[in-house]
């Protein structure tokens, strides 16, 4: 296809070569004004003659570092995304690239105008282009990322209870860039499954069923170089994590210089299927400040009012403080906290007016490359709402995850990481803390193939029971894209002195049939364990 396209374009130029000579190449220079974790933007775009795709070199000191390719653009500005090179890339460094200006037309043969384009202010701006870039541009219409795949599960129960079953189903994670050559970017996330099972558990399964659950369906305006972001459908409001998802609209506006102010309302969706409801409603309110880079020093606050209800009634209205503190990849520092502000059943029910909640904290170090330490706090609870106000205190209380973690991770010689993880959760009164912890050890490309080893423990302790489960796992390549894995553990728990073990034996495949298609599968099964049974698991899909 691009020799073709290579051909053809030859073709063209050979045929319009008097027009081509009065068309000269010239040099855009411009700098990267914003690093994000995911995206370079630039102070360069239509204006200056660029599209989406085009490739961008970066230069530190005179000296190319790296490539970039277009991936939004706008009339003033653009965001990248990261092709080759260093991934070090930091605000200040210069960009460059060469365009054909096209030089004017007699006017009897000036084409229409291209369709609109958007600016930074979101005001619609038409441009000439040369045919050249107006091939580029509609290249770049609608382009898709993500992933569809097809999955089908057999489960076999061998033990005689008859809870075998089989499912097939649908999975996908799209996002559509520029779609009809806006701006604007399609998120899809959804999954289809129809179950056939041979004996029901209980009254809220069915032995056959087909169920449909969309996640997140929206469409947004992403661009931290615009005066305004928006979108709208099923979607996440990044800055107030505790409103979740929602069926409605999110917009913000830069207010001045980094700060950003923005509100978020909507409906929330059914929490059992992800149907569609109109019983609960959720409205944000939220201020930003974000400032800096993530490869030298970033900082992110914001300060948010969020609120649901249930027909009218309060279900929960709190404030929400959220901090993060990068400096490069030595050190990372992130917290949360939410206060809830209590009025109508709350202050019936015991309530505060005012109560600090859910407070996190963690922290990452890394003095040098070959070593990381984390420590983190978590005082997280169940908030109580309107649909569990009749729970009883005691049960309600009982899931609090308040307690602290700590890991290290080590990079070793021959391709080895080392990790370990302890956990405890603090219980109030006599009963034991919650203990868990978890060690790693991984091996990769041995003797200079892409064949692996991967081993891991963890344990923890309840006050009803301690539980063991280690497992190893070898990854093998095979021939070009296909590679086997071969891995087996065990399920070992102690109750009341009374020892129970799973043990399992698993294969897995996965084969790259070319760039975009791809088939897996998977066998587990069951050896000398209460549950006797086998599993497969098959999925074929493409990847955009």
């Amino acid at each position: 296809m691009k020799r073709s396209l290579a051909i053809f374009c030859t073709i063209v130029c050979f045929l319009s070569a008097g027009s081509l000579s009065s068309s000269p190449l010239k040099k855009r220079v411009g700098e990267i004004k914003y690093v994000s974790q995911q995206s370079f933007y630039i102070n360069l775009g239509t204006a200056q003659g660029l599209s989406a795709g085009d490739t961008l070199m970066v230069k530190r000191n005179n000296r190319a570092i790296a490539k970039l390719v277009v991936a939004n653009i706008s009339r003033l500005s653009a965001s990248c995304k990261w092709l080759s090179g260093s991934k070090n890339i930091k605000q200040g460094d210069r960009v460059e690239l060469f365009v054909r200006v096209a030089t004017p037309e007699p006017e009897e043969v000036i084409q229409k105008s291209q369709p609109s384009r958007w600016d930074r202010n979101g005001a619609s701006t038409t441009q000439k282009k040369s045919s050249t870039s107006s091939r580029r541009r509609r290249s770049s219409i609608n382009r898709v990322k993500g992933r569809m795949s097809l999955q089908s599960l057999w489960l076999a129960d061998r033990s005689g209870s008859g809870l075998g079953y089989s499912q097939l189903g649908l999975r996908s994670k799209l996002r559509v860039q520029r779609v009809l050559g806006t701006p604007f970017e399609l998120r899809l996330r959804w999954r289809s499954r129809a179950y056939n099972r041979n004996r029901t558990a209980g009254s809220l399964s069915a032995a056959n069923e087909w169920t449909h659950n969309v996640y997140e369906v929206g469409l947004v305006y992403e661009n931290r170089e615009s005066p305004f972001e928006f979108g709208f459908g099923r979607i996440l409001a990044r800055e107030i994590r505790g409103l979740g998802y929602i069926d409605g609209g999110t917009f913000s506006m830069r207010v001045r210089g980094p700060w950003r102010l923005g509100v978020a309302g909507g409906t929330q969706p059914n929490q059992q299927n992800s149907g569609f409801q109109t019983s609960i409603q959720k409205f944000g309110l939220f201020l930003n400040f974000e400032k800096g880079d993530y490869q030298t020093k970033r900082v992110s606050s914001t300060v948010a009012f969020s609120g649901a209800y249930h027909g009218g009634e309060t279900s929960r209205e709190f404030l929400y403080f959220q901090n993060n503190f990068t400096a490069g990849s030595t050190f990372s520092l992130y917290q949360t906290v939410e206060m809830d502000i209590n009025r109508g059943w709350k202050t019936n029910h015991g309530e505060d007016t005012i109560r600090l909640t859910n407070f996190f904290l963690s922290g990452r170090y890394s003095p040098k490359n070959f070593v990381s330490f984390s420590l983190s706090y978590d005082a997280r609870k169940p908030i109580r709402i309107y649909e569990t106000r009749s729970i009883p205190d005691s049960l309600f209380d009982e899931t609090t995850r308040k307690g602290m973690h700590a890991g290290v991770n080590l990079r070793l010689p021959y391709r080895m990481r080392l990790s370990g993880n302890f956990g405890v959760r603090f219980r109030s009164g006599q009963r034991d803390n919650v203990i868990s912890a978890s060690s790693a050890l991984s091996v990769r490309q041995i003797f200079n193939t892409w064949a692996s080893v991967n081993a891991r423990f963890s344990y923890f302790s309840t006050m009803f029971s301690k539980g063991y489960r280690p497992n190893v796992s070898v990854r093998l390549p095979l021939t070009r894209g296909l590679s086997v894995t071969l891995s087996g553990g065990s399920y070992i728990y102690d109750t009341g002195g009374k020892t129970t073990s799973n043990n399992w034996v698993e294969a897995e495949g996965y084969y790259r049939i070319n760039r975009r298609l791809f088939a897996s599968f998977g066998y587990r099964t069951f050896v000398n364990s209460n549950f006797d049974s086998g599993r497969l698991f098959l999925e074929t899909g493409i990847v955009f």
